[in-house]
């Protein structure tokens, strides 16, 4: 893959800056960004359609549920390298990506479940500890491959870097959800009707593979960026710059007094 300048991953970014900066890098490497996450929902996709036959409903539910808490840690991980190498300037592929991302995969995949199932707690006592604890804690993954830590550890880290940042995440993770989900569907949608139009299962199926694929490809991404944009601003890094006009400009006449 050739070279390209290098992105930094030691500035700070505001809102715009995320969206750019994610669709930019989708837009150039999207052959690696979509080949790591359909290298690993390909195959669930073929055991949910080979389970989708009737009578297999209940072992479908159970063999497909599991290996998600595998796949997305796997995915998120594999774009996590993929951008760290990027910045790094240094050549990038899905092959290189997925294996850095599978020897940091106990790590990662135990970072995932303690999280979900300390926001599940939360959500058990009260729904808004739950959100709030879902938003501290949701880099763990990120934070576990990008900086070599344990769950715990990747957890308190989490926290620490998004203290201070709850409503601007809300703000930015719903918006980024949004985007994504349209992604997916429109990239999907039409052989997912066709497939219901002529009744043809494969179709069904593929439309959905094209749809996972793309969302959680570019939720992978866009958390990524805002992962470094996080870890920028706990350094230090300066803040974005917004321009605003002057009020009053420089060159507005003001009347002369009679």
């Amino acid at each position: 893959m050739p070279r390209v300048p290098a992105i930094d991953l030691s500035r700070s970014r505001d809102l715009g800056d995320i969206f750019s900066d994610t669709f930019s890098l989708y837009h150039r490497y999207f052959g690696l960004f979509t080949g790591i996450a359909f290298t690993v929902v390909i195959p669930l996709q073929v055991v949910a359609l080979a389970l989708g036959e009737p009578g297999f409903s209940g072992a479908a539910a159970f063999v497909l549920i599991v290996p998600w808490f595998v796949a997305v840690p796997l995915i998120t991980a594999g774009h996590v390298q993929a951008v760290q190498t990027l910045g790094e300037r240094r050549d990038v592929s899905v092959g290189d990506s997925l294996r850095a991302a599978i020897r940091r995969l106990p790590a990662v995949v135990g970072a995932v479940v303690l999280s979900t199932l300390v926001t599940l707690l939360g959500l058990v006592c009260l729904v808004l500890p739950g959100i709030f604890l879902a938003i501290r804690l949701y880099f763990s993954a990120q934070v576990a491959m990008a900086e070599g830590l344990g769950p715990g550890e990747a957890l308190s880290r989490s926290s620490e870097l998004t203290e201070g940042h709850f409503w601007r995440l809300v703000g930015i993770g719903l918006l980024l959800s949004v985007v994504a989900g349209v992604m997916g569907t429109i990239a999907g949608l039409p052989l997912r009707i066709a497939g219901l139009a002529a009744d043809i299962s494969v179709l069904t199926a593929i439309g959905a593979t094209i749809d996972a694929g793309i969302s959680l490809s570019f939720t992978a991404l866009s958390g990524t960026i805002l992962y470094f944009d996080l870890r920028a601003r706990f350094a230090g890094a300066p803040e974005p710059k917004v321009q605003y006009p002057q009020f009053p400009p420089n060159d507005l006449a003001l009347p002369e007094r009679p």
